[in-house]
């Protein structure tokens, strides 16, 4: 088990290799010699983003609506690195850029 600070740190580095990943993955995407291929990977990948940033959105609502309390606990999605990182990602950061 790690000791409960270390674990922010881990968090952080295993976002950073995942999205460091992603871009590997991408790239090699939109380098694909088949176009077809190119295309269809490239509208998978945005039809899966759009998917889960829908899903998020209304998991945001539904928190929200709950009162005070959902809306705490959104705040602290949008001051956790990691929760914080994916809603950037989908464009549903609580937050405006000058704030964080």
């Amino acid at each position: 088990m790690s000791h409960p600070s270390s674990k922010p740190t881990s968090d952080r580095q295993d976002f950073q290799r995942r999205l460091q990943r992603i871009e590997v993955l991408v790239n090699a995407v939109e380098t694909a010699s088949d176009p077809r291929i190119r295309a269809a990977m490239l509208e998978l990948m945005q039809t899966l983003l759009e998917l889960h940033g829908t899903a998020l959105e209304r998991m945001l609502e539904i928190v929200f609506e709950t009162g005070p309390a959902g809306r705490e606990l959104i705040d602290r999605f949008g001051a956790d690195h990691l929760t914080s990182g994916v809603l950037l990602l989908h464009g549903l950061h609580t937050l405006d850029l000058e704030t964080r």
